[in-house]
């Protein structure tokens, strides 16, 4: 089937374009209800630092990166723009106008963005992985979530994410003697990913986040199995002005969650049967 191909680098260039843009489409909108600086939203809201030739670190942008003499001229570029249409009732016009100096940044750098984009091999425990936990919460394994099988879904083997999660835990609670994983992502908002968690998880769980931020715990959504725009919630976002899916956070213990997984995977050997 043509979409279980791994895309090409013309399809990686028309999802920048979209998403760039969805994303400009997001500035003027957020600045005509919140008194931020245009700078602030462009550095720590969106994402498009990262995909322009001023960025080749990892992780990340930290406030020192965002001083790179190219950058701030394209902040003022933009910040002029925005100033001669925050009066119109859509943000088309300066979408389109802020678009086309944002992309004399971002196409030289398309090819190795990506290159980037196909060299994801995934986590410690493929499509999840975790860090060390913190210090106030010893016990509690802060996780992670990539598609580590692009450009298929995640969600195509009901088996596969268990067996991530079972991964997971196991090699938290030798490391680190976790007992209880975490995560913020908008995927705490979606049905199919929420089926994998007990209830002590859906009880912990805590209100959706509307203070949007650059990471892909909100803009994640936004990306399809094979790496390009998912075009229904970009519309949906165009249409609304509000996410589809907000990030939330919730955590709940290994034994829950084991207890729960084993439940779920005995019923997918009955649905089989």
């Amino acid at each position: 089937m043509d979409n279980l191909r791994a895309k090409t680098f013309e399809e990686h260039q028309e999802y920048l374009v979209e998403i760039i843009r969805l994303k400009l489409c997001f500035v003027h909108r957020w600045l005509d209800s919140h008194p931020e600086d245009l700078a602030f939203v462009l550095r720590w809201r969106v994402d498009i630092f990262r995909k322009s030739i001023f960025w080749r670190g990892q992780g990340f942008p930290t406030s020192a990166d965002f001083q790179a003499p190219g950058w701030l001229a394209l902040e003022r570029q933009i910040q002029t723009l925005y100033e001669q249409t925050c009066s119109d009732t859509d943000a088309s016009t300066f979408e389109s106008r802020a678009f086309q100096v944002v992309w004399k940044a971002v196409e030289p750098n398309a090819f190795h963005h990506y290159q980037a984009s196909l060299a994801n091999k995934g986590f410690q425990c493929d499509s999840l992985g975790y860090g060390s936990p913190a210090a106030e919460n010893p016990r509690v394994i802060p996780f992670h979530i990539t598609n580590a099988l692009r450009p298929y879904s995640i969600f195509d083997d009901k088996a596969y994410l268990p067996q991530c999660l079972f991964c997971l835990m196991d090699k938290a609670e030798a490391e680190h003697k976790a007992n209880s994983l975490s995560t913020g992502t908008w995927l705490n908002s979606y049905p199919r990913w929420l089926e994998l968690f007990p209830k002590e998880y859906l009880d912990n769980m805590r209100p959706g986040e509307e203070d949007i931020r650059c990471a892909q715990g909100y803009w994640g959504q936004f990306v399809n199995a094979r790496g390009t725009l998912n075009t229904k919630r970009a519309r949906i976002f165009r249409e609304t002005g509000r996410l589809p899916y907000y990030k939330r956070y919730s955590w709940c213990s290994f034994e829950a969650m084991r207890v729960h997984l084993n439940v779920y995977l005995d019923g997918l050997k009955v649905e089989a049967a």
